[in-house]
């Protein structure tokens, strides 16, 4: 009984708040730390081994920039089962943002995921790793590849943009991130690199 409660507790907020929302909102730190507050901070005072709710704030430290903080719930998530499909883009992202490029590509270089969304979100990361880490080739490889399966998708053509600039092909960078905001204005990694090269 107890372990069925649990588990309509963790369905119940993850149905509630939506995992895909969260994707889409995961820099509106605000949102995440009210959601925090109404919902799986008493899931986990409750139940302190669920994997949804240790998600969940990970990506809420994630969102607000506690990298460290988020590390140690992700992982916790991690060993808690939850589904590579919901955590490994969250890791991913963790770790470039610490510097960790090499870190991506031991766990995530030969991970295949099954929801297209989160494999074209972790196959663009792991070409980002690719090309800090100087293998530039392998990172144009990678995102044709990502953009074959999911045309448009705007991580990967923010990353190619920034390919070519870092090859000193700025007009062409230039062009396809006016090209991405053009259909994708929301795309506020494309707006900072568009900022980036026009200063």
């Amino acid at each position: 009984l107890q372990r069925g409660a649990q588990q309509r507790g963790e369905q119940g907020l993850a149905q509630a708040a939506g995992l895909d929302r969260f994707k889409a909102h995961r820099t509106a730190t605000s949102w995440w730390m009210r959601l925090w507050r109404s919902g799986f901070q008493p899931l986990l005072k409750d139940q302190p081994e669920s994997g949804v709710g240790r998600l969940l704030l990970g990506r809420a430290l994630l969102a607000s920039g506690d990298l460290d903080g988020a590390e140690i719930e992700l992982l916790r998530a991690e060993k808690a089962a939850v589904a590579d499909d919901e955590l490994a883009p969250d890791l991913a992202e963790l770790w470039l943002r610490q510097g960790r490029p090499q870190r991506v590509l031991d766990r995530f270089r030969d991970l295949a995921l099954t929801s297209p969304t989160a494999s074209a979100q972790l196959r663009t990361q792991v070409a980002q790793a690719l090309g800090e880490l100087g293998q530039k080739g392998e990172a144009d490889l990678l995102l044709a590849a990502v953009l074959a399966a999911a045309p448009g998708y705007a991580p990967a053509v923010t990353a190619q943009a920034r390919l070519l600039a870092e090859r000193g092909d700025t007009a062409s960078a230039r062009r396809m991130l006016r090209e991405l905001l053009d259909r994708d204005p929301s795309h506020a990694p494309a707006w900072a690199l568009q900022g980036n090269l026009l200063s």
